[in-house]
C-alpha cells in the first residue's frame, strides 16, 4: 500500500524494510538494522534463555503475518535454513494478533525490535544469538524522479547516525 501511494504521488518518502521491490524505481538509503526477537510463552522452556539459535526452534510452530506482510517474508527468510516449520494455518494480520497468540500458548514468533513491549506479562523477548544473525534493514525510499531528493539523502545521514552504535 505504501509503495502505491509512493507511485501515485501521495506519498513523497516511505520507511520500508529493504530490499524492496521495483528496485528500478526508486532510490533509497537504508537507515539502519535491527535484530528479530524471539516472542515465547512465559512458560516455554526456552524463555529461560537469554539467547536463542534459530535451529532450537526446529520443533516449534513459528505463526507469521499474512503473506502480503512483509515481515512474514523476512522471518521465513531468516528460518528456512534452520528447518523451523511455519504453520499456514496460523497467519495473523497484525502483530498485536501475534502477541496474543503467543500469549496463549499456541507457538511462537519472530517480531522486530522495534515492536517489543516491557509490559507483556504472558511473553517474553528473546534476542537470537549472533550466530543466527537475523534481523532487517529499515530504508528510506522515493522515486527516482523525485525533485527534493537531496533534501532526503540528508534525512537520512542524520538518521543513520541516530542509530549508529
Amino acid at each position: 500500500d505504501l509503495i502505491d501511494q509512493l507511485n501515485a504521488h501521495k506519498l513523497d518518502a516511505i520507511f520500508l524494510a529493504l530490499p524492496i521491490e521495483d528496485e528500478h524505481k526508486f532510490s533509497y538509503t537504508p537507515l539502519f538494522t535491527e535484530e528479530f526477537y524471539v516472542a515465547l510463552p512465559k512458560d516455554h522452556s526456552l524463555a529461560k534463555r537469554k539467547h536463542i539459535d534459530l535451529k532450537d526452534l526446529r520443533d516449534e510452530t513459528l505463526m507469521l503475518l499474512e503473506d502480503s506482510h512483509c515481515l512474514s517474508g523476512q522471518a521465513l527468510e531468516a528460518c528456512q535454513w534452520a528447518g523451523v516449520k511455519n504453520t499456514h494455518d496460523f497467519r495473523a494480520t497484525s502483530i498485536e494478533t501475534l502477541r496474543q497468540m503467543v500469549a496463549s500458548g499456541l507457538g511462537i514468533t519472530l517480531v522486530p525490535e522495534m515492536a517489543l513491549r516491557e509490559d507483556d506479562q504472558n511473553i517474553v523477548y528473546r534476542p537470537l544469538s549472533k550466530a543466527s544473525k537475523a534481523g532487517r534493514t529499515i530504508g528510506l525510499v522515493w522515486r527516482k524522479n523525485y525533485p527534493h531528493a537531496e533534501f532526503l539523502n540528508i534525512v537520512g545521514t542524520i538518521i543513520q547516525n541516530l542509530y549508529q552504535k
